[in-house]
């Protein structure tokens, strides 16, 4: 007779490890929008960091409106709705103050467009 075994007990345990990794580092107010050029080819912004922020962290920004359900004009087959979708991937730590522009290219940063 096999002999049956609970993985509930490893699973309990490790979920605090596996949450710690998983949760975003960014909350609300880590990063301000200082400024916004929307005449453009591309439209352009600047972000101000105002908490240190971790590399490997991805933050999405988009000029679409939010309906309240969703993005304005958005469906599965075009989910930015006809707007501009950019990624920011952090490469390296970045010391609270870094101020990056959505144009601008560097090392410790890099913006991915949709």
């Amino acid at each position: 007779m096999k002999q049956r075994r609970s993985l509930i007990p490893a699973v309990l345990l490790t979920l605090p490890a596996l949450a710690s990794h998983c949760a975003a580092a960014l909350v609300a107010g880590d990063i301000a929008i200082i400024g916004y050029q929307d005449n453009g080819a591309p439209d352009s912004f600047l972000i101000a960091t105002l908490a240190p922020i971790a590399a490997g962290e991805v933050i999405y920004f988009t000029d679409n409106g939010w309906t309240g359900s969703g993005f304005r004009g958005a469906s599965a087959t075009d989910g930015d709705g006809n707007e501009n979708l950019i990624a920011l991937t952090i490469n390296d730590p970045l010391p609270a103050g870094t101020v990056l522009s959505s144009t601008g290219s560097s090392t410790a940063a890099t913006w991915t467009a949709s």
